[in-house]
């Protein structure tokens, strides 16, 4: 949950609703942040030992 929508969403005008559905990007926007961390992690230990083997 992003507080930017509820600290800044009054100050731009923003109504109420749409501020939950700002919030909401931040919530679901994580999904495909893990799913990409969890394929960048056998490239980091693969780069890991590659630079352990030099």
């Amino acid at each position: 949950m992003r507080p930017e929508p509820v600290i800044c969403g009054p100050l731009r005008g923003i109504p109420l609703a749409w501020r939950f559905i700002d919030m909401s990007f931040g919530v679901f926007g994580v999904i495909p942040l893990l799913i990409v961390l969890r394929a960048l992690r056998p490239l980091e230990r693969s780069f890991q030992q590659r630079l352990a083997a030099n």
